[in-house]
């Protein structure tokens, strides 16, 4: 059986159809579940430091990040040329 390439393997065809579902998902708190991350002291302070500096709470910066990261990862997946191995 061939492997289908890496950018059919996502829910989402781009990053953006992910970011309209999640923003929708978000307004409706759509099944909304908590997720525990351990960070290093270090970690921890920057997060705290950087939120302030945003003006935001440090869950709103994690998630912003966490889903900034994934959209960019399946743009870039799906400007990769299609290979048939």
């Amino acid at each position: 059986m061939t492997k289908l390439p890496l950018r059919n393997e996502h829910a989402y065809a781009t990053g953006t159809d992910l970011g309209e579902v999640n923003e929708t998902q978000m307004v409706d708190g759509t099944d909304l579940k908590k997720f525990h991350l351990s960070f290093t002291p270090a970690l921890r302070e920057a997060l705290r430091v950087e939120a302030g500096l945003c003006g935001i709470t440090q869950t709103d910066l994690i998630r912003e990040s966490v889903l900034s990261w994934i959209t960019d990862r399946i743009d870039r997946r799906n400007q990769q040329p299609t290979s048939d191995q």
